[in-house]
C-alpha cells in the first residue's frame, strides 16, 4: 500500500486540483473520483489507478492560474 497524489485542471476555470489517498501499487483497477472544484463549482473527475478506498481519497490543495498580463 502506498499514498498517492493526483493532479489535475478544471476543464471550467483551469484551476489545479490535487487528491490525495491510499492504494495498492500493484492493482490493475482504475477507479473514478469526483471532486468539486472550490473556484467554480464543476465537478472535476479523477482516474485513478489501484485505489483502496474512494471513500479516503481527499481534495488536499488547490491554485488557481495566474491571470493572463494585459497587452
Amino acid at each position: 500500500m502506498e499514498m498517492y497524489q493526483e493532479i489535475t485542471a478544471c476543464l471550467n476555470c483551469g484551476t489545479r486540483l490535487t487528491v490525495c489517498g491510499q492504494r495498492e501499487a500493484d492493482a490493475q483497477r482504475v477507479t473514478s473520483y469526483e471532486v468539486c472544484c472550490p473556484v467554480c463549482w464543476t465537478a472535476v473527475a479523477f482516474a485513478i489507478p489501484g485505489v483502496l478506498d474512494p471513500g479516503k481519497a481527499c481534495l488536499i490543495c488547490y491554485e488557481r492560474p495566474l491571470a493572463e498580463q494585459a497587452r
